[in-house]
């Protein structure tokens, strides 16, 4: 179980009727808008001026989002961003209503977000016809009706609409939906402006990475299928930015670009940089690699540095298209140039003074999280691959065959064992990098290659 089935931290969600409802909101969605949702990392832990409370949030690939918020195994309300919003623009009050039932309501609002309070048709058909008490008699046909609003029950029975209904029976839409309440045909649905300024706490840190009780160890059976599928949503275009921290020799980088080289080669689908620091380098950095995955390993000066969180910020913003801009002696304005004119002054070096970027961001750092830019933290996703020592073996294990795959398993068998068994004497840390340094040692067949190991690997 990974990113993609959260329900473990919920006992809640491991009720077969939530986790249905959940499949076919999801799926009615998807079918009733043409797209596909994407379901957010981890629980939304939110506060803001209606509220506090906890829920599922969804991804649309315009950059809209849809939550699902819960209370004892119900969805009690639903929360609906505009895209390129950073507070959700509405929510829906479900209280003591199906959700499953006002979906296409939902839907509706999803597109058009709008404040009110609404008479809403439920989805389902009654079980059963409510008799009604008004003395009028209404004839349709050959069929007499003691009441008008028997007559409206029945004909709502057998699937006519309103207007079908008004047309019948000579009734007023408002008087058709009360009939409709009273079979659970239609329920009064509230929408409000959802309230701004929402605090998030860690909603984008996977559920596994910390299980919620503040743990400060990763899973190593979990945390690298969540760092994929994290990496994964970037090399799609899903999200703008991930930041995976961790100890060093984690595997944080090995991981991450050998996922990237599924979707494309190293400088043309992705670039890799290590050690980059001052904002016109970043900056240049950006316009020549625009459209790319640009990956920042170990880069952590311009995780804090003013200008180059400036630059970052435009970078990283929710939106498809961001402009980035950066005032220098080597930059120029590019407003009213013909692009001819643009190209010769890049090629003799210099850079327009803005650009749109369209490119996704992946930093690897040693830093703790709380160590990086708040503006950075707020635009990204985060994972955290920090393990304790007996989950880095558990880890090397994993992936033991792919850690030079030219010597025999065997002897990295033993070298792994041996390393565990004496931790405590090495005078590095056990991690994936000092366990690659330590297999030449072994593999020499040099006597002493264990003091060598304890002293050098």
């Amino acid at each position: 179980m990974g990113f993609n089935n959260f329900y473990y931290v919920k006992e809640a969600f491991q009720e077969k009727d939530m986790t249905k409802a959940l499949s076919l909101i999801k799926t009615f969605l998807e079918k009733k808008l043409g797209v596909k949702l994407y379901q957010k990392g981890g629980i939304d832990y939110f506060k803001n001026t209606l509220g506090s409370g906890e829920g599922i949030r969804y991804i649309l690939p315009d950059d809209r989002f849809i939550r699902f918020n819960f209370s004892n195994n119900q969805i009690i309300s639903v929360d609906i961003w505009k895209a390129g919003e950073r507070d959700p623009s509405v929510r829906i009050d479900t209280k003591g209503i199906s959700v499953v039932k006002i979906l296409p309501f939902i839907a509706k609002e999803l597109q058009v977000p709008q404040v009110g309070t609404f008479d809403v048709d439920l989805v389902e058909d009654p079980e059963k016809v409510m008799v009604a008490t008004e003395a009028v008699q209404v004839k349709i046909g050959d069929k007499t009706y003691p009441t008008q609003k028997a007559a409206i029950a029945d004909l709502l029975k057998t699937g006519k609409d309103t207007k079908e209904i008004m047309q019948l029976t000579g009734a007023k839409a408002p008087s058709i939906n009360v009939v409709k309440k009273e079979l659970g045909m239609m329920a009064t649905v509230k929408v409000f402006e959802a309230g701004k300024n929402e605090i998030f706490n860690d909603p984008d840190v996977p559920k596994l990475q910390k299980e919620l009780d503040g743990i400060d160890y990763a899973d190593p059976e979990f945390v690298f299928q969540d760092l994929d599928t994290l990496v994964e949503l970037v090399a799609e275009g899903k999200m703008n930015s991930l930041i995976i921290t961790g100890k060093p020799g984690t595997g944080k980088t090995y991981t991450s670009l050998k996922k990237l080289d599924e979707y494309g080669a190293k400088d043309q689908f992705y670039i890799y940089n290590k050690g980059i620091a001052t904002p016109l380098a970043l900056y240049r950095l950006l316009y020549d690699n625009n459209g790319k995955v640009a990956v920042f390993d170990d880069c952590d000066k311009i995780l804090n540095a003013d200008d180059s969180v400036a630059i970052l910020k435009a970078a990283l913003d929710n939106k498809k298209e961001r402009e980035i801009s950066w005032l220098s002696k080597l930059t120029f304005n590019p407003d009213g140039m013909p692009q001819e004119q643009i190209d010769a002054l890049v090629a003799d070096g210099k850079i327009p003074n803005k650009f749109t970027y369209t490119g996704k961001v992946i930093f690897i750092t040693n830093l703790y999280k709380d160590k990086v830019d708040p503006a950075i933290r707020s635009r990204s996703y985060h994972i955290d691959v920090t393990l304790r020592r007996k989950d880095i073996v558990v880890r090397i294990r994993q992936i033991m065959d792919k850690i030079r795959p030219d010597v025999d398993r065997a002897l990295k068998e033993k070298l792994l064992n041996f390393m565990e068994k004496n931790a405590d004497k090495m005078k590095k840390p056990l991690d994936i990098r000092s366990y690659e340094n330590a297999i030449t040692l072994i593999e020499s067949g040099k006597p002493g290659w264990e003091r060598l190991v304890l002293n050098n690997a």
